[in-house]
């Protein structure tokens, strides 16, 4: 009997472990639209598209005068992802070392899950002074 209960509760897990596995791989594609609709200076689409937390921080706005400062996207790579369980549910975390035209560093995308879908909850940008434009990466 132990061992059944056992055995149930091993396999509820593992059901339970693919949900984030496939949520991640939503919003990884999420990820890569949300980079390309930012290359084409798309970033009401960015924002229509976005949670209400998203727009309420007008977090439109701030995207537009980053890329205003920041120009457009050289290279970019999933560097790691986390979900985080919260009151409003859960956010899967996706986490990309990015250099732009005129700086370099990290950006933080929070995604919450709608039906099987990523909806953009919060995006952010650290400054890494270790990421810089330089030949080498024009040539990438």
């Amino acid at each position: 009997m132990k061992f059944r209960f056992l055995l149930l509760i091993c396999a509820l897990l593992a059901l339970a472990g693919c949900y984030p596995v496939k949520g991640r791989a939503a919003c990884e594609k999420a990820v890569d639209r949300f980079h390309e609709d930012y290359v084409a200076a798309r970033i009401e689409q960015i924002n229509a598209a976005a949670h209400p937390d998203f727009q309420a921080a007008h977090m439109g706005e701030t995207l537009k005068v980053f890329r205003e400062q920041q120009g457009g996207i050289v290279r970019t790579r999933l560097s790691g992802w986390n979900v985080e369980e919260t009151s409003a549910g859960q956010n899967i975390l996706m986490f990309y070392s990015t250099l732009f035209e005129k700086s370099g560093g990290h950006e933080e995308f929070t995604y919450r899950l709608k039906d099987g879908q990523p909806v953009l909850v919060a995006w952010k940008f650290v400054y890494d002074e270790g990421v810089k434009p330089d030949k080498e990466s024009e040539d990438d």
